[in-house]
């Protein structure tokens, strides 16, 4: 059965920058003009995309400012500056899609759009990327629910919550299995105040499918939101057995890590994602910094700060880090300076009492 069209565009709950920091004002401040986009494509059964599909971003005049195209796990992802846009997906085995306007607050370090595209029958068994099994549920979604499912989602994308509740409500009802429709609703829920129920949705989504990587994600940051770092850390735990080389899951993870004071762990979940593409996730090379710093290792931290300006030098975040990277040096070259043998008996000369001078001794001008 051709099965409607759906494009969903569920931002992220909670900006990383939301995320409290410890550790003083060596960590530059997430808070940032420019944010991170993360466009994740997928079926309409939720399932990761191919990689290589073409991804524009559309500006308000309908003009193209950035194109890239999907990974192996369906992501895509821009540099933005506050605003609204949209995204155009093409590529030879999806029909073209295009979503409807989201707004990207300069508040935001990050901030995801997941859109759903419709795989043509000429490649409906064609091999996906290895975001996750997908659930027996999601491959059959009537078609009559994904159409709600895309209605409400429109009218969650102008903030219309009730009118979105209705559709989604109308989804659940038509197939009371669909997690992608609790998804829509967890985020109208917490769009509206209510988290505990917003919660209980993202559950639900999860209980139906254990591999909707998403729901993982927002019950994380809403555990950070209530200071349980241990709860957000057992769900990114959760998050990354169904998708371990997920980046965002690798951040996340390293924030938290840091939050928990486990900086081996964040520094090891920095090395992971520096392993692997992340030229849009050039701050974990912070958090590895900070994590150092906390552990009183400079040298590894200035390496780590060095490594964020030559994958990022235009980042706004840059000059504050030049800065920070030459005090550190400056630290350190004075602290060599003071180990050093000739300097430590000069100290200890200076730090002995002198002898009474003579009449004939000449004195220091001051």
């Amino acid at each position: 059965m051709f099965r409607c069209l759906s494009v969903i565009s569920l931002a992220c709950l909670i900006p990383l920058s939301a995320l409290p920091q410890r550790g003083g004002s060596n960590f530059p401040s997430a808070r940032s003009s420019v944010c991170e986009l993360q466009i994740h494509v997928a079926y309409e059964d939720d399932h990761p995309a191919e990689r290589m599909l073409q991804v524009d971003l559309l500006n308000n005049n309908g003009g193209t400012t950035g194109q890239t195209f999907t990974d192996d796990r369906g992501d895509a992802t821009f540099q933005v500056t506050s605003g609204n846009y949209r995204v155009r997906i093409t590529g030879a085995n999806v029909a073209e899609t295009t979503s409807s306007y989201f707004s990207v607050d300069g508040r935001e370090m990050t901030h995801m759009e997941y859109v759903n595209v419709h795989r043509l029958p000429s490649n409906s068994n064609a091999p996906t990327g290895p975001g996750g099994t997908v659930s027996v549920a999601d491959l059959n979604v009537p078609g009559a629910a994904a159409k709600e499912f895309q209605k409400g989602n429109e009218a969650l994308q102008k903030n219309d919550l009730e009118e979105a509740r209705k559709h989604f409500d109308k989804a659940i009802k038509i197939y009371p299995s669909y997690a992608g429709a609790f998804f829509g609703e967890g985020v109208l829920e917490f769009k509206s105040g209510d988290k505990q129920k917003a919660r209980q949705d993202f559950e639900k989504t999860l209980a139906l499918n254990d591999h909707f990587v998403p729901a993982y994600f927002n019950l994380a940051r809403m555990a950070v939101m209530d200071n349980d770092y241990k709860h957000a850390d057992d769900l990114l735990g959760k998050a990354s057995t169904a998708d371990p080389m997920n980046p965002e899951g690798l951040l996340l993870t390293a924030q938290v890590d840091l939050l928990l004071n486990n900086f081996d762990g964040a520094i090891e979940g920095a090395k992971k994602l520096h392993a692997m593409p992340h030229e849009h996730y050039a701050i974990v090379h912070l958090i590895a910094a900070h994590a150092y710093l906390s552990k009183n290792m400079p040298s590894p931290a200035a390496a780590e700060y060095k490594q964020f300006l030559d994958e990022a030098p235009t980042d706004p975040r840059a000059s504050k880090v030049r800065d920070e990277l030459t005090a550190l040096l400056k630290s350190q070259d004075r602290q060599q300076v003071q180990q050093a043998p000739g300097a430590q008996e000069s100290q200890e000369q200076q730090a002995a009492p002198s002898e009474p001078k003579t009449p004939q001794e000449p004195q220091a001008n001051h």
